[in-house]
């Protein structure tokens, strides 16, 4: 039992750093890992941008296409022109 309590009073002391170095490296891991979670949520957030985006141009172009289609048809009645594709 007294091993167990020696063992839990060195962690302890391990989150109660007291000198002015450990504390230093200390906020200096947090402030890393911190930058890399940011990082990581900006670079997944890009990605779903990027599929967004990519998904967008595929929309417009099929618009674009149906548009110009419709102009043709417009045509083909009113005018009476075939138009050989």
């Amino acid at each position: 039992m007294q091993q167990f309590t020696q063992q839990l009073t060195t962690l302890i002391n391990i989150f109660t750093m007291n000198s002015i170095r450990q504390k230093t490296s200390r906020a200096f891991y947090l402030l890393a890992i911190f930058i890399v979670l940011l990082s990581l949520f900006a670079f997944f957030n890009l990605l779903y941008l990027q599929q967004q985006v990519k998904e967008g141009v595929v929309i417009s172009n099929f618009k674009d296409d149906i548009l110009e289609m419709r102009r043709h048809e417009k045509n083909l009645f009113l005018y009476h022109n075939k138009i050989k594709f």
